[in-house]
């Protein structure tokens, strides 16, 4: 079962990886991406953890988001499964985005919490 402290720490993790410093930063997308990562985005593609590094880097047009309703329940003792929900915003060049569901798979690899999986599903 997860404790608070795991929970908080997931949860800052969720938040960086919500903010634009942190997104375009590489250093810290490898150190948090596992090496197997795989994002099921909201735009239905599928990225590896090299694609979703060039394209998180290379983002004109993002605007932080907050996160919802953030839930974490243990897979295992090392892995945990977190969902949230993003609402909608106006991205910085004035594009509308609908709010979407999270789901993000992280495990403790080496001591620190790497995500393994993450799926966006636009909400209706």
């Amino acid at each position: 079962m997860i404790n608070e402290s795991e929970k908080k720490a997931l949860y800052t993790l969720e938040k960086k990886l919500a903010k634009s410093t942190c997104r375009t930063d590489k250093t810290f997308l490898q150190n948090t991406l596992s090496d197997n990562f795989k994002e099921f985005g909201s735009s239905g593609r599928i990225f590896s953890k090299v694609e979703i590094i060039d394209l998180l880097t290379t983002e004109s047009s993002f605007t932080d988001y907050e996160l919802e309703d953030f839930q974490a329940v243990s897979i295992d003792e090392k892995t945990v499964h977190v969902t949230y929900l993003i609402p909608p915003r106006t991205l910085t060049d004035g594009t509308a985005r609908k709010g979407s569901l999270r789901s993000s798979i992280w495990s403790r690899i080496n001591g620190d919490w790497q995500i393994l999986f993450h799926q966006g599903t636009l909400r209706p």
